[in-house]
C-alpha cells in the first residue's frame, strides 16, 4: 500500500488532472449557457403557454388530466413554469435554472456519500459527470424543450429520496424536501413511479435481511417506517395518474400506441428496446470512460483512507448487487414503454435511464479502484487524455454548435417579427411564413453513419416542428398564444 500515491497537490498528475477538470466544465458550462440563450419556446411550450394566458394553475392541470394525461404532478410544475414566462416574457433561464437544480441535489447527495472526499474533486466530478449526461442523452433536446425539462431531474429527486428515506433523523426541513420528492415521484410520471416502488421494496428488504428477518424489529426502525409511508403515499399518488380519463382518451389513438399481442411479441419488444437503448449509449463509451478513470482513482483513495471500513472487501458480492441492480432498472425501464409502444418507444423516455447507466459505469470503477489500485498510474494518464479529449470536443461543439443555434434563434425571431408587423397591419386571411433555420448538430454516432453511407437523419439542438404534419398543430398554438387574426402556412419552395 505504500507504494500507491494519493491524488495531493504534490502529484504533478493530479494537478494537471485538476486543472483540466475545471476547463472541461467551464467550457462545458459556457455551451449550455449560449444554447439556453438561443433557445425559443416551440410546439407544446405554445400550446402550454396559451392555456396559462386563458386558465388558472389549477383549471390547467384539471384540463390536462382529464384531456390528455393523469401527470398531474409535472403539469402543475409546467403551470408555474408557464406562468412565469408570460409574466416575465423571457424563457432561456428556466433551463439553466434546472440544469442547476441537477447538479447541486446531485451534489448534496454525494457529499452525504462521501464526506471525507476534497469539496474541489467532488463538486467538479459530479459538474462533469451531469454535464456528459446531458450531452450523451439519447434525446438531447429535451434539455432545452421547456415542458420537458423534468426528465432530466428524475433521477437526482429519486437520489434524494432514497438519501432522506435512509438517514436515521430527519429535520423540519428535511421532512419538508422529502415530502415533495415523494409526491414528484408519485405524481409525476405514471413508468417512473412503479419503477421507484421496486427499488423502495429492494431497499425494505434489506432492512428486513439485516434483522434476520424478524418484522418486529424492522418496523421498529424509523428508516423503514418512513420508508413504508414513502411507498404508500407513492401508490396513491399513482393510481390517481394511471386512472385519469385523459390516459386512455389519448392511447386510443392506435396509430401511436401497439400493445403486444402476444408472448413472441413481448419477448421481441423487450429484446429490441434493450439492445436499442444500449446501442444508442455505446457511440457515448468515450464520453464515459474518463469518469470511469476518475471514479476508479476515488476508489484507490478511498481503499488507502479506509472511508468504508473494508465494506466493500465481498468482491464477487458487490459486483452482483450492482449489476442486479443495473438489470432491474433496465427492465422496469423498458417495460412501460414495450407496453404502451410494442417496441423502444419515445427517446425522452430514457432520460432517466441514462444517469443510472453512467452511475452504474462510475460504482464500478469505484470498485475495482478499490480492489486493484494496481493501474492507478494507468488511470491518472487516462484520466488526463480523457479530459484534454472532452474538452476538445466541447470547444468544436461551441465553435459548431453556437452558429447553427444562433441561425434558428434568428429565423424563429425573424418569423415572429413578420407575423407580429401583419397583425398591426390588420392583415386577415392566410399567411405564408418561411421554414426555420435546421438546428441539426454534430454527432460521432451520425457521422460514422454517413460514413457507412447510411442517410440517417443527424440529431436536433431544439425540438422543430417543420415540414411535418405537426406544424398544423404549432401553427394553431400560435396563433392562440399571439392573438393573431390569421392562420400561417409553411411558404413552398
Amino acid at each position: 500500500m505504500q507504494a500507491i500515491t494519493n491524488l495531493t497537490q504534490k502529484d504533478t498528475l493530479a494537478n494537471i488532472i485538476k486543472g483540466l477538470l475545471l476547463a472541461t466544465n467551464i467550457a462545458f458550462l459556457v455551451y449550455f449557457v449560449v444554447l439556453a440563450i438561443y433557445a425559443r419556446p416551440h410546439y407544446d411550450d405554445l400550446h402550454f403557454m396559451w392555456k396559462m394566458q386563458e386558465m388558472s394553475i389549477f383549471d390547467y392541470v384539471k384540463d390536462m388530466y382529464f384531456s390528455r394525461s393523469g401527470r398531474f404532478g409535472a403539469y402543475f410544475l409546467n403551470g408555474v413554469v408557464f406562468s412565469i414566462i408570460n409574466a416575465v416574457g423571457i424563457s432561456w433561464f428556466f433551463p439553466l435554472l434546472f440544469i442547476a437544480l441537477g447538479i447541486l441535489i446531485s451534489s448534496y447527495v454525494a457529499t452525504k456519500a462521501l464526506p471525507k472526499v476534497n469539496s474541489f474533486w467532488l463538486c467538479n466530478g459530479v459538474m462533469l459527470f451531469y454535464f456528459v449526461y446531458l450531452l450523451t442523452n439519447i434525446d438531447f433536446a429535451v434539455v432545452y424543450w421547456l415542458c420537458a425539462m423534468g426528465y432530466y431531474l428524475k433521477f437526482p429527486i429519486a437520489l434524494l429520496l432514497f438519501y432522506f428515506i435512509n438517514k436515521q433523523k430527519l429535520n423540519i426541513w428535511q421532512w419538508i424536501i422529502l415530502t415533495l420528492a415523494i409526491i414528484t415521484v408519485g405524481a409525476g410520471n405514471e413508468a417512473f413511479s412503479p419503477l421507484m416502488l421496486v427499488f423502495l421494496f429492494i431497499n425494505g428488504m434489506y432492512y428486513l435481511y439485516s434483522n434476520h428477518y424478524n418484522l418486529r424489529k424492522t418496523f421498529a426502525d424509523n428508516r423503514v417506517r418512513r420508508l413504508c409511508i414513502a411507498a404508500a403515499t407513492i401508490v396513491v399518488l399513482m393510481v390517481i395518474v394511471v386512472l385519469a380519463p385523459g390516459n386512455y382518451a389519448r392511447m386510443s389513438d392506435t396509430t401511436q400506441f401497439h400493445r403486444p399481442a402476444s408472448m413472441v411479441a413481448w419477448i421481441k419488444g423487450l429484446s429490441h428496446a434493450g439492445a436499442t437503448y444500449h446501442y444508442f449509449l455505446l457511440f457515448y463509451i468515450p464520453y464515459y470512460t474518463v469518469l470511469i478513470a476518475l471514479s476508479y482513482l476515488l476508489g484507490i483513495k478511498a481503499k488507502v483512507n479506509n472511508w468504508f471500513y473494508d465494506k466493500f472487501d465481498n468482491k464477487n458480492s458487490v459486483m452482483l448487487w450492482i449489476i442486479l441492480l443495473y438489470v432491474i432498472y433496465i427492465f422496469c425501464t423498458i417495460l412501460p414503454s414495450v407496453f404502451l409502444f410494442g417496441n423502444f418507444g419515445i427517446q425522452r423516455n430514457y432520460t432517466h435511464t441514462v444517469f443510472m447507466t453512467m452511475l452504474t459505469l462510475c460504482a464500478t470503477g469505484f470498485i475495482l479502484g478499490y480492489w486493484e489500485p494496481s493501474v492507478e498510474k494507468l488511470a491518472k494518464y487516462m484520466s488526463v487524455v480523457g479530459l484534454v479529449t472532452l474538452f476538445s470536443i466541447t470547444v468544436i461543439n461551441c465553435n459548431l454548435d453556437f452558429s447553427i443555434a444562433r441561425s434558428y434563434a434568428e429565423s424563429v425571431d425573424n418569423r415572429m417579427a413578420y407575423c407580429n408587423d401583419k397583425q398591426i397591419d390588420g392583415y386577415k386571411g392566410i399567411l405564408e411564413v418561411e421554414p426555420l433555420a435546421m438546428a441539426n448538430t454534430v454527432d460521432v454516432k451520425y457521422i460514422m453513419f454517413r460514413t457507412l453511407g447510411k442517410t440517417t437523419s443527424m440529431p436536433s439542438l431544439y425540438y422543430t416542428s417543420e415540414n411535418t404534419k405537426a406544424f398544423d398543430e404549432y401553427a394553431d398554438h400560435m396563433k392562440r398564444l399571439y392573438k393573431w387574426d390569421f392562420d400561417i402556412v409553411l411558404k413552398q419552395e
